[in-house]
């Protein structure tokens, strides 16, 4: 069974998500152990790439997971999809309430100079 052929944008999420796990597992990476279980985790939960990286992107940079190396990608799956799905709901209608938001006009300032009058008859003793 031939895997079925990837999109340029799957392509580039694809290459997104092993450079992350790279960069989370370092050289050690047990990569046989971690495709197998990206494979599986897909299959699963239905996601695509996109999806596993913002996953991925979410437990490390906004939940600030510390990733155990003795452990696959279940430490994130399925445990983070629900509350990453919920995060990027709420960036994407916070970005269309900020779409919504009529351009600010800038308020006129005029420059005021008090008079001032001077005192001839003061003395320092």
């Amino acid at each position: 069974m031939a895997a079925p052929k990837l999109s340029e944008e799957e392509k580039v999420y694809r290459k997104k998500v092993t450079d992350l796990i790279q960069s989370m597992w370092g050289e050690d990476a047990n990569w046989k152990l971690l495709t197998a279980q990206l494979k599986n985790i897909m299959k699963e939960y239905k996601l695509t790439h996109k999806d596993v990286y913002a996953v991925l992107k979410y437990c490390i940079y906004y939940e600030q997971i510390v990733n155990d190396k003795n452990y696959g990608l279940g430490q994130f799956f399925p445990k983070y999809i629900e509350p990453t799905i919920n995060f990027i709901e709420k960036i994407s209608c916070a970005k269309e309430k900020a779409a919504d938001m009529k351009e600010i006009l800038p308020i006129k300032v005029k420059k005021y100079r008090p008079q001032r009058k001077i005192k001839d008859d003061l003395t320092f003793d």
